[in-house]
């Protein structure tokens, strides 16, 4: 887009102010929809499985944790 924007300069100033305050966010809000579009069909990261065996691992631990205190009453 900084290309596009760059090799075809604007006839006015309202020209630039509408491209710049309507046209872009459109574009860009598109983008956006689209790279979240895509994101979804991919398996999870490396990164967020490995957060998620973390948690198991303390949920587990806590687990542990209750049922000795339990037997300790």
């Amino acid at each position: 887009m900084k290309v596009l924007v760059e090799s075809m300069p604007f006839s006015d100033e309202t020209e630039e102010i509408s491209f710049f305050k309507y046209q872009k966010p459109m574009l860009l809000g598109r983008l956006i929809l689209f790279s979240q579009d895509t994101q979804c069909g991919k398996p999870a990261s490396a990164g967020r499985n490995f957060l998620d065996k973390i948690r198991e691992r303390l949920n587990k631990r806590m687990q542990q944790d209750d049922e000795k205190k339990r037997k300790r009453k």
